[in-house]
């Protein structure tokens, strides 16, 4: 079981779910938590022409003051809070969005495949 009392605000905590962590909160808190599968992973690795992204940073409790997950996570609440104004297609792009960065930052992902001046992109050359 995980232990915070300081849990900063803005900051973004990994945890690795095969490790099932636990918490108990005894106070108010305002958090969002987003649910990151391997699949998607795996999938934007593919995408992007890159390697695997291998294991996140999972250290228990190890905040990472992150402002562009920060900002994503502000626009979806901003969005969420007006449902008769947003669809899906805005939900999928900041979930990519928010995909792509935490492979980059975290993940080490960097692509191997040189850019193509014209024509298609790789993964519209199907």
């Amino acid at each position: 079981m995980s232990v915070r009392t300081d849990v900063r605000s803005g900051a973004a905590y990994f945890y690795d779910m095969k490790k099932d962590p636990r918490f108990v909160i005894d106070k108010p808190f305002h958090s969002l938590h987003f649910y990151l599968s391997r699949t998607s992973l795996d999938g934007i690795s593919e995408q992007s022409a890159a390697p695997r992204v291998g294991e996140l940073p999972s250290q228990l409790g190890g905040g990472h003051d992150d402002a562009v997950i920060r900002h994503i996570g502000g626009s979806l609440l901003q969005a969420l809070g007006r449902p008769a104004e947003i669809n899906q297609l805005f939900i999928d792009h900041m979930m990519l969005a928010f995909t792509v960065h935490v492979a980059q930052t975290y993940g080490g992902m960097r692509s191997t495949a040189a850019l193509a001046r014209g024509g298609l992109a790789p993964w519209q050359r199907l």
